[in-house]
């Protein structure tokens, strides 16, 4: 059995983008399992889901400039639909 590691998009960055990625892609109730499970005291998986809401806005409107930018009316239509659902919304 072998496999093959792909570190081009490592990087030290916030934890709360990651979760912002969970947000973004699989909605509220997932990335709150997924904070309650971090190791970190109450007052920081509050300001985490914070800042995941933050990423998670971020990120759905650079998908959404990458799909109009590659007219990829697909990627676009998840994109508004992520939307509508991100901004009605302001805690994981």
């Amino acid at each position: 059995m072998s496999g093959v590691l792909d570190w081009s998009d490592a990087a030290v960055v916030d934890p709360a983008y990651d979760f912002g990625l969970l947000h973004r892609d699989l909605g509220p109730a997932a990335v709150r399992a997924a904070i309650s499970s971090y190791r970190a005291d109450d007052n920081d998986l509050t300001a985490l889901g914070e800042r995941a809401v933050f990423y998670a806005r971020s990120t759905v409107l650079e998908d959404l400039a990458h799909g109009i930018t590659a007219g990829q009316s697909r990627h676009v239509d998840k994109s508004i639909a992520a939307m509508e659902r991100l901004f009605g919304s302001s805690q994981p």
